[in-house]
């Protein structure tokens, strides 16, 4: 029979037509018992559960009661699952009916009928609905459930019981596993069920020296970690934090979570290992360090050997002085940068670069003079002048290689690129021209650089050769500017927005919009997005949204006031700063949150500059000088949040950095002093920490004569 025909015959059992509706629900009954079919005795069975007619539900169960065939009689069983109602319930105790399909029929109606041998060896499949029948509204099946769970037989199922214990931790379940004594056959699922059962005798045997529960930890969930976590506060042994600490209970600090440290720290604490807790101290992150050190100033311990001895005195004081170990505090009170310095130079700065090999930086000058200043000795290592035109680029390569670019008001009059060249006596060489002024000159690697000009068109360099790789001409809008992605594959021309180009091919790959024009860029540490600010204040993420195009990001940065003069990524340090013409420079984090803001001593700000290590920061102003800011601050509060195990030792500068400081608050001092004491302390016998380059501290005047 089709589903149209049994459809038609379900509307005429529920048929309410007056003198002859009975006739039509008796034609109807014996249709479907005509039929036979599965589908023709669920609606039998289910008229004797809503029918309004006591006729229909009476003849339907009397046709039912004949049923001999097991799929029609698993039909019935499952309906009565559905419904638990009374005839069908009758019908089947009274004719000892049990389902064969599917499964949770099955269980219900042996169940119900105490037919518990007909499911106690099925396999797992069944195993759901007889823990869901634990707890239902009828006593004699939850009775009979938890009977038949008691005493299964099948291997298998017993650990996927288990199982639901371990991951799950259902009390009803875990009472009668336990009281049945089942155990997984996996020798370490067999040890993780101890040990959350509590059957620590058992445990210890399996477990004596940790190494299952600990890669069962290792390789757990979330959930299941909790639960071990739970049990080891519960048991309060030492030696079982070796699961989540390791061996010596700080292999793992580095990677512990809050909730890992807490149980660690407490466990030791609470059984006096005052011992295994010291060496804690070095590894966790820096508040819980400080945490463990008052721990251990409070009970009176002190280690043995002298110089452990003189480090813990040093760590006690500052971790019982105001010390401050809040995030929010600590991010309040460290500043992302750091005035060094303030230097003027007579006449227009048009760009500086910072050499990737030595402590010096180029300015150029509006008069055809390039200098170059050692920001760590405070002098000037050389002037080079004798250009056509105003110096309008410089940059080094990443060999350390001086290039610099002229620029000048007439569009027509050829601009020169130099290479200042030590091995050739201190003399420049000249790689070549644009038409007009040179508006970009960027390092593309240790030995080659790219330029834009006012003339139209794009020059790729072999600046060891001293020749062009390429040129490209561009002839819709001239471009103001470039930036290069670090792994040097592609370039972004400014502009109206700014179009991508693939190095060293100069291909065109695709375009960003804009509403004005870009006036500084910089790649993203994934080498693809663009983060660029433009004359209108605005500073966006364009992110590489289809083959031919990039898309303004819906998440932009806060707008300047001004024009944006520069950003910059700090991928070492986690950093973003945007530079506003009216004087703010911001920091962000690379996810876009806001860090801090800092105020531009001199004024207008005119461009911002990196060093290539992302250690220092030079910001022009209009008053024809710049100020120095050391950037290893930035990298202090990140070290303050992450294990003291994760700091390595070269990183101990950005601390060095901030202690020097005497504007910072006492407990901001306290914090950075305690986190370089324990980080040193802990590096002793590493490596030797030497002082890092610095900015020398003062306000000079840079002479260009």
């Amino acid at each position: 029979m089709t589903q149209l025909q049994l459809w038609r015959l379900e509307r005429r059992l529920y048929s309410e037509i007056p003198l002859i509706g009975r006739w039509i629900h008796q034609k109807a009954i014996e249709a479907l018992v005509a039929d036979g079919s599965v589908a023709a005795v669920r609606l039998l069975a289910e008229a004797v559960t809503k029918s309004p007619s006591a006729h229909v539900r009476e003849a339907a169960l009397a046709e039912l009661r004949q049923l001999e065939d097991w799929r029609a009689i698993s039909e019935l069983c499952e309906v009565w699952a559905e419904t638990r109602h009374p005839a069908l319930e009758k019908l089947m105790i009274e004719r000892e009916w049990v389902a064969s399909v599917p499964p949770d029929a099955k269980t219900l109606s042996a169940l119900k009928q105490g037919r518990l041998d007909e499911i106690a060896d099925e396999d797992e499949r069944f195993v759901g609905p007889l823990i869901q029948a634990c707890e239902d509204v009828d006593p004699t099946i939850a009775q009979n459930a938890r009977q038949v769970l008691g005493r299964l037989t099948d291997p298998q199922t017993r650990d996927l019981l288990c199982r639901l214990v371990i991951e799950r931790d259902l009390p009803a379940i875990r009472q009668i596993v336990l009281t049945a004594g089942y155990a997984p056959t996996d020798e370490q699922q067999r040890a993780v069920y101890f040990f959350l059962t509590e059957q620590w005798e058992r445990y210890e045997k399996l477990d004596f020296d940790r190494r299952l529960l600990r890669n069962a930890y290792a390789f757990g969930d979330g959930r299941l970690r909790r639960r071990i976590r739970e049990r080891m506060r519960a048991g309060g042994r030492v030696d079982y934090l070796t699961a989540i600490a390791g061996e010596d209970y700080t292999a793992n600090a580095g990677q512990m979570s809050e909730g890992e440290l807490e149980l660690t720290v407490q466990t030791l604490t609470e059984n006096e290992a005052w011992e295994t807790l010291w060496p804690l101290a070095f590894e966790a992150p820096f508040h819980w360090s400080v945490t463990i050190v008052r721990r251990l100033t409070e009970s009176g311990w002190r280690p043995e050997s002298g110089g452990e001895r003189a480090t813990f005195e040093k760590l006690a004081n500052l971790a019982t002085s105001d010390i401050v170990i809040e995030e929010e505090r600590l991010q309040e009170g460290l500043p992302p940068a750091l005035l060094k310095a303030q230097a003027r130079v007579p006449g227009r700065i048009n760009d500086v670069a910072f050499s990737p090999t030595r402590p010096v930086i180029a300015i150029g000058t509006g008069a055809r003079k390039l200098v170059l200043w050692n920001y760590q000795q405070a002098r000037p290592e050389r002037v080079i002048d004798g250009f056509d035109h105003s110096i309008g680029h410089v940059t080094f390569t990443g060999d350390g290689t001086l290039l610099c670019g002229e620029r000048t008001n007439a569009v027509e009059t050829p601009c020169a690129i130099y290479r200042w060249d030590d091995e050739a006596r201190g003399e420049r060489v000249r790689l070549g021209a644009h038409l007009g002024s040179v508006t970009s000159l960027v390092p593309t690697g240790a030995t080659q650089a790219l330029s834009t000009g006012r003339g139209y068109n794009i020059i790729l360099w072999d600046v060891e050769r001293g020749r062009e790789i390429k040129r490209q001409e561009i002839y819709y809008r001239w471009p103001r500017g470039a930036c290069v992605s670090r792994d040097h594959r592609l370039a972004a021309i400014l502009d109206k927005g700014f179009h991508l180009r693939a190095l060293p091919s100069l291909e065109h790959l695709a375009l960003g919009f804009s509403s004005g024009v870009i006036r500084s860029a910089t790649f993203m540490p994934d080498n693809e997005t663009v983060l660029a600010g433009g004359y209108s204040g605005q500073v966006i993420i364009y992110e590489h949204r289809w083959e031919r195009s990039f898309s303004r990001d819906l998440e932009t940065l806060p707008p300047h006031q001004g024009r944006v003069e520069g950003v910059a990524v700090l991928g070492d340090r986690d950093g973003i700063i945007t530079a506003g013409s009216e004087g703010d420079i911001r920091f962000f984090t690379l996810n876009q949150t806001p860090i801090a803001t800092v105020r531009a001593p001199l004024g207008h700000v005119t461009s911002l500059h990196v060093s290539p290590d992302e250690t220092f920061m030079a910001v022009g102003s209009s008053s024809s000088a710049l100020s120095f800011w050391d950037l290893r601050s930035l990298s202090a509060y990140k070290l303050l949040r992450e294990p003291l195990a994760n700091v390595l030792p070269d990183e101990l500068s950005a601390l060095k950095t901030l202690i020097d400081d005497e504007d910072l608050p006492d407990g901001i001092h306290a914090a950075l002093r305690f986190a370089d004491c324990a980080i040193r302390h802990r590096c002793r016998f590493d490596v030797v920490i030497e002082d890092a380059p610095t900015i020398m501290i003062g306000e000079f005047d840079i002479e260009i004569e």
